[in-house]
This record gives C-alpha cells, sequence and structure tokens, in this order.
C-alpha cells in the first residue's frame, strides 16, 4: 500500500531543499499550484507520469518517490523492491472513480427519461 501522506511530505522537502516554491515546480511540471499543495498534503496524487518527471527533477529515483525516503544503507532492499504495480494503484483508483461516475450519470439520465415518458404519456396521441 501507498502512503501519499508520506510521499507528499517527501515531495515538499524536495522541493524545499532545491529552493523552489509550488509555483515553481507547478510550472516546471505544467500543473497548477493547487495541484502541488494537494500532493504535498497527501489530499491528491501526481500520476505517473508526473512522477517520473518530479524524479528527474529532484534527482531521486521513482522508487524512492514511492517510498517517500531516500535511499540509505539500512532500507536500499526495501526501496529497491518497490514494483511497477504501485504505479498503477493509482491510476486503477482514477478507473474505479471514472466508472462510478459514468454509472451515476447514466442513472441520473434514466430517471430523467422515466420522469419524461411518464409525465408525457397522458399526451401522446396516435393518429
Amino acid at each position: 500500500m501507498i502512503d501519499w501522506d508520506k510521499i507528499g511530505k517527501f515531495i515538499a522537502e524536495l522541493r524545499k531543499e532545491s529552493g523552489m516554491t509550488q509555483v515553481d515546480l507547478s510550472k516546471r511540471l505544467y500543473t497548477s499550484r493547487e495541484n502541488i499543495s494537494k500532493w504535498e498534503r497527501g489530499i491528491n496524487n501526481p500520476t505517473t507520469e508526473t512522477l517520473i518527471e518530479l524524479s528527474k527533477i529532484f534527482g531521486v529515483s521513482v522508487n524512492e518517490l514511492l517510498a517517500g525516503e531516500r535511499k540509505t544503507e539500512v532500507n536500499v532492499e526495501r526501496i529497491d523492491n518497490i514494483s511497477a504495480n504501485a504505479l498503477k494503484e493509482g491510476d486503477v483508483k482514477v478507473k474505479k472513480m471514472l466508472i462510478k461516475s459514468i454509472i451515476i450519470i447514466v442513472g441520473i439520465l434514466l430517471i430523467f427519461f422515466i420522469y419524461y415518458f411518464i409525465s408525457t404519456y397522458n399526451t401522446i396521441y396516435v393518429y
């Protein structure tokens, strides 16, 4: 399981070490300052592509970003074993949320269609 709060704090730490503001980082990543803030607070998480770009900007590996800490002699094995499946976890959550949203929209449209049909049923004339 990925600890997005820990990752967010690590991103904030790396950003501050680099002497960057949230605005500076947002410009480099072509995103909003609000997104950077949400990542750093663990409210939202960066995409796979953004994690790769962050690793390039800060000079750390994607595995270090996903672990939320720098690689040391003590944690090298654990960090090296973080798999690509961790990256997919965030993408799966987005897909599930998208599917739920589509189901809700279809349900609302169906309710409106049924309401319209019932309300106009007596006014339909067949010639």
